[in-house]
């Protein structure tokens, strides 16, 4: 209790969103995105790198090994190898795996960047309600460290890889996750388009490429299997909107403060430990845009002042090795006379 005389305080008043803030469905569906080719401009940087340990272990010609890895792509890269050299021993795919790998994080993970309009698509469904998973052939830890560096990884829910199954396990993985809402599948190889079509109920979109010596045409995917297809992931949002319209009556209900609809509290109570710091994950449970990109805007100012600090260490590293870094500045000791009053101090006189 407040002590005797001291004034009432007034009760906080609950802090609600504007009544005009839109609607805003709290789950839409799963979309299941490819990495490579997909999500991340990569794939001519790793057919050239496949190409080449390809010809320096099998003796394949550059050009024909290019192809080959274009024709199996969408595979864990064992498979690959498994398919195009059914002769070779464990022993060279082994080792003709291990340095792939390698190679293909120097060569192309270490360069390739996300497609211009992947970042502004993935915020446009992560507000309008969609889930969103990666599911890769490559490595799920190097898919991760890319996601993070792209500063999208706090968008994804989940991220498989080679070493959690093919596509095919990945899928049904999701599907027993969200059990009953629309999984969608959004790749760039005809093994994609095949093993969405190998689980039931999910709905397969393509990516065409057109690269030097490789073409995959939005044609070539529709007779794959594909609902959709482009050269550009630009219209995916109204794609999913005409494939999968909200119903008024779910908008009504996921409105601030209708039955049904989570709370900001319910939101940071839930977190699932794969994120890598809870005000991302806030931002991931909130139904509230304004409160989503206050938080989100938070995470990443931190985010930034880290590289900035990062970057600051590493340069005054540098410049300590390179024997440039000059000596810090000494502050003068104080006094210990105190100074003199301003009319005995000595300079002009005035008129």
């Amino acid at each position: 209790m407040p002590p005797r005389g001291a004034p009432a305080r007034k009760p906080v008043p609950e802090v609600r969103p504007p009544s005009n803030s839109p609607a805003r469905p709290s789950v839409r569906g799963v979309v299941a995105f490819d990495m490579d080719g997909t999500l991340l401009d990569s794939m001519p940087l790793i057919g050239r790198t496949a190409a080449s340990i390809l010809h320096e272990t099998f003796g394949t010609p550059y050009p024909e090994a290019e192809l080959q890895y274009y024709r199996t792509t969408g595979k864990p890269f064992e498979l690959q190898l498994e398919e195009l050299y059914p002769d070779a021993t464990p022993y060279e795919l082994q080792t003709t795996a291990k340095r792939f790998h390698e190679e293909k994080a120097k060569n192309a993970y270490a360069h390739a960047r996300f497609f211009p309009e992947v970042p502004r698509v993935l915020k446009l469904l992560d507000r309008a309600g969609w889930k969103l998973v990666v599911s890769t052939g490559a490595e799920r830890e190097m898919a991760e460290v890319v996601l993070e560096r792209e500063g999208l990884g706090f968008l994804f829910e989940e991220v498989r890889g080679a070493q959690q199954g093919t596509k095919d396990a990945h899928l049904r993985s999701f599907a027993e996750r969200w059990p009953g809402l629309p999984l969608v599948l959004v790749g760039d190889s005809r093994f994609d388009m095949e093993a969405g079509g190998h689980v039931p109920g999910v709905t397969v979109l393509g990516r065409a490429c057109r690269l030097d010596h490789w073409e995959v045409t939005p044609a070539d995917m529709r007779r794959w299997g594909a609902r959709w297809a482009d050269y550009s992931l630009e219209n995916l949002p109204g794609v999913l909107e005409e494939l999968f319209p909200l119903s008024a009556g779910s908008a009504a209900s996921d409105r601030p403060g209708a039955a049904g609809a989570p709370d900001i509290e319910a939101g940071a109570r839930t977190y699932t430990g794969r994120r890598k710091c809870d005000v991302a994950s806030c931002a991931r449970q909130a139904t509230w845009r304004w409160l989503r990109a206050y938080l989100c805007d938070d995470h990443l100012r931190e985010e930034a002042r880290s590289a900035r600090a990062r970057g600051s260490l590493l340069r005054a590293t540098e410049e300590e090795e390179k024997g440039e870094r000059r000596p810090p500045v000494r502050a003068r000791p104080p006094s210990s006379s105190p100074s003199p009053p301003a009319s005995r101090r000595k300079g002009p006189k005035r008129p």
